[in-house]
């Protein structure tokens, strides 16, 4: 039994398969996970019996169908659950006729024919960048440096989760096997009484629905635990909390692999689980990735005050996920993602929608709407002003900081706002520099006003945050900054006094 899945892996299997409660009826078959677009399946049947059923499937939704597919040389029941047929094609030849179903199911959960969902926790591996927010070893992990933090958990109302200590191990797949396990030495001399320990293992074994195994590795995984145990709500709580570390860690947090914990004839197993990822990492990340190490890391779990429990951000955590029950704050926290998961140059709709989602979280928070001074006062330091004036030198200098912003806005969504004098506003937003700027200081003030929201969090942490965000925004590298943006507004200038 393979007891990993990648996430950032391909994988084929081919196999016969069957809808939940016709297992007389099997069709063959293949699926196949693909990182980043999901899991395809491909149906064939020639069975007359087969084809009534199968005919008219198209563009229909089949809750379960269940696989015996090879893997690794050997047989693996699977589960598909939420399959939907998109295409339907059926071919005759003499005397006989195929029909090909083709489509895309939602989960694949292996080493098991689901009956029911009776799930008991959801286990996720992350990658090291999560990882490092907690531990200075992540790869491989200091087991001691991760126990501190499985003793306490996050508990919220209908939700348990926790940091847990599992590993990876070599299943024992024959009485011969256990050769490796037994002190040879000892029973050299009485072989038999090497089989009659074997036997009694085994009987042991077989009587308890238990396996034994050799373990390989050992590693930390959150688990999630929800009252109402269907799997779309496991999915959701975890959401919930990776993309709260996502905006701690202000860069995506790929799931390397993650588990069902099954209760299933009267015992529980980890099964794996697939389904379509919005961001994988493209390889393990080590310790040679910039962000794994934590002097790129301006916020950890260090700086939330308490002992090195899970539960020190009980309250946080608690706040945060209150607002992913506010449908008007799941809106923001939209846009909060769309700005850490973005792996491109912002364009004009993007600056738009960041204004707009400030205003939703200005209003939120029972601040001033509308009002992009009223956030620049309350959120920007004199250094933030200071280089943002900068960048709008060849603005009115009687307009502030904010009305000049909105004066950007307005000329990218009011074509009729454009005159003389908003003339300079609309070359400015032609100059992709400038705006992938004004986008990255502006956006940086959103994200503040949300972390000071969830913490109170020390001056110097939340500083050196928004410094490394705006930095990475810029495209300029923290120790050559300066001289970059020297350049820029050198060259602004000229173009100022050729124009004059």
């Amino acid at each position: 039994m393979r007891d990993k899945f990648h996430y950032n892996e391909y994988y084929k299997f081919t196999g016969m398969f069957w809808f939940e409660h016709d297992f007389e009826n099997k069709f063959s078959g293949c699926v196949e996970y693909i990182p980043e677009v999901g899991i395809k399946i491909t149906l064939t049947c020639t069975l007359k019996n087969n084809f009534r059923q199968l005919e008219n499937l198209y563009h229909c939704g089949i809750k379960k169908i269940y696989g015996s597919v090879e893997c690794d040389g050997k047989l693996l029941d699977i589960t598909l659950l939420n399959v939907l047929i998109s295409h339907n094609n059926s071919s005759s030849k003499r005397d006989l006729t195929i029909i090909k179903l083709s489509g895309e199911a939602k989960f694949l959960i292996t080493n098991i024919h689901l009956e029911d969902e009776s799930i008991n926790r959801f286990d996720v591996l992350y990658d090291y960048n999560y990882k490092s927010l907690f531990f200075v070893e992540t790869s491989p992990e200091n087991i001691n440096e991760v126990l501190p933090y499985t003793e306490q958990h996050i508990q919220l109302k209908d939700e348990t989760i926790y940091l847990n200590v599992t590993q990876s191990w070599s299943p024992i797949l024959s009485l011969d096997h256990f050769d490796n396990l037994i002190c040879i030495n000892y029973f050299k001399k009485q072989p038999e009484k090497s089989i009659e320990v074997k036997e009694k293992i085994t009987q042991i074994l077989r009587e308890n629905h238990a396996s034994i195994g050799e373990v390989n590795e050992m590693y930390s995984v959150m688990s999630f635990v929800v009252r109402d145990n269907k799997i779309e709500n496991y999915i959701e709580s975890e959401n919930r909390w990776r993309s709260f570390f996502e905006l701690l860690l202000d860069h995506p947090i790929s799931k390397m692999c993650s588990w069902l914990n099954i209760q299933h004839d009267g015992y529980s197993s980890n099964c794996s689980l697939l389904f379509k990822q919005s961001y994988i990492s493209k390889k393990h990340e080590g310790k040679n990735h910039i962000l794994d190490t934590h002097a790129f890391l301006p916020i950890t779990i260090s700086s939330f005050k308490g002992e090195k429990k899970l539960s020190k951000i009980q309250d946080i955590y608690k706040k945060w996920y209150s607002y992913h029950d506010n449908q008007i704050w799941c809106v923001a926290l939209t846009g909060l993602k769309s700005i850490i998961y973005k792996k491109h140059n912002t364009n004009l709709d993007d600056f738009i929608m960041l204004i707009a989602y400030i205003e939703i979280v200005q209003n939120l928070l029972g601040k001033e709407k509308d009002n992009i001074d009223f956030l620049i006062e309350g959120y920007a330091d004199e250094e933030w002003k200071q280089d943002v004036e900068r960048l709008f030198v060849s603005f009115p200098s009687q307009n502030t900081l904010g009305q000049n912003i909105k004066s950007l806005r307005d000329v990218i969504s009011h074509s009729a706002k454009i005159n003389k004098k908003k003339g300079v506003y609309l070359e400015a937003i032609h100059d992709n520099i400038l705006m992938q700027k004004v986008y990255a200081y502006l956006s940086a003030l959103f994200i503040k006003m949300i972390l000071t929201d969830l913490y109170n969090f020390e001056d110097k942490t939340i500083r050196s945050y928004i410094d490394k965000f705006i930095h990475l925004r810029t495209n300029c590298k923290e120790t050559t900054y300066y001289n970059h943006f020297e350049d820029y507004l050198a060259v602004q200038q000229k173009i100022i006094e050729n124009n004059a």
